[in-house]
């Protein structure tokens, strides 16, 4: 009971830290770049990524309260189209009366549809909670079986979990927010190459399904890039960290699963793509 309520007074918190930002954003006077809210909400899951499900206020309207680790973690695809429909709002619009009318949308409808089909639909359809939850498996601290949080080992843990294609869709989406965000010309034919690259891979089922945990720090690389540049060259370290991240996931699963020399062609797809997202993100992150 009393972590019942301990969850609950965080998300009240929570909840009026949102509406005191949706009323900054009314009384904003100039234009805003929705996206760096993107950059503070990757930033915040990289360090405290088991927290944004417990904080997010939308929990506040489910019934009956429980602890949303159990709930499923796996993002679904109502949330990769949550998200997508925010992208494009943050990307075309700069007025804060009507981002701070957007946020208070998304908030609403998902509050009803968290309290009409309980309180796991927040991870699989809340596309804000199910991007925190994907790039908080990046998170140096997490979250045991019994709840307690802990220490851990980042590539550890985003070798391991268990992804849906949908969580790679949701990475997708923070990637192309990044780059259009940006608007860095060296950087669009490269991200194009990489997607495309990536498609093809998929359809043909040369990326197996175990290296998905790789999606997740390359998820958290975009996301904080969506902002534009922030502390240079910190940016650009993490940037290449959290690709490099990506790369000691693959090589994980590989290894775990075949010999040296298999487990070296195996991966050898992803780490195209993962080479291809390096370059992509360093002509965005290049001088202008």
């Amino acid at each position: 009971m009393s972590t019942t309520l301990a969850h609950r007074g965080v998300r009240v918190l929570a909840l009026g830290g949102v509406l005191a930002g949706l009323v900054a954003l009314v009384a904003h006077d100039g234009p805003i770049n929705g996206a760096r809210g993107v950059a503070v909400l990757t930033a915040a899951a990289l360090l405290v990524g088991p927290l944004a499900r417990t904080v997010n206020p939308v929990r506040l309207a489910g019934t009956p309260p429980r602890d949303p680790a159990h709930d499923d973690p796996a993002p679904g695809w109502p949330a990769v189209a949550v998200l997508a429909l925010l992208a494009i709002v943050v990307l075309t619009v700069h007025d804060g009366r009507v981002l701070a009318l957007v946020g208070a949308a998304d908030l609403t409808v998902q509050a009803v549809l968290c309290r009409s089909r309980g309180q796991g639909w927040p991870a699989t359809g809340d596309g804000l909670e199910a991007v925190a939850t994907l790039i908080g498996h990046a998170a140096p601290l997490g979250m045991c079986d019994d709840g307690r949080l802990a220490w851990r080992n980042p590539v550890v843990n985003a070798a391991h979990v268990t992804l849906p294609l949908a969580a790679l869709w949701l990475a997708a989406v923070v990637i192309g927010l990044a780059v259009a965000s940006t608007s860095s010309a060296p950087a669009v034919p490269v991200f194009v190459a990489a997607a495309s690259t990536a498609g093809v891979l998929l359809q043909v089922g040369l990326i197996r399904s175990w290296f998905y945990g790789a999606a997740v720090p390359l998820a958290a690389a975009y996301g904080l890039l969506a902002g534009g540049r922030w502390l240079e060259p910190v940016d650009l370290l993490t940037f290449v960290a959290l690709h490099a991240m990506a790369i000691a996931v693959l090589h994980r699963q590989a290894i775990a699963r075949h010999d040296p020399r298999t487990a070296r062609a195996v991966q050898f797809p992803a780490r195209t793509v993962v080479v291809l997202s390096v370059v992509a993100g360093l002509a965005i992150l290049a001088p202008t």
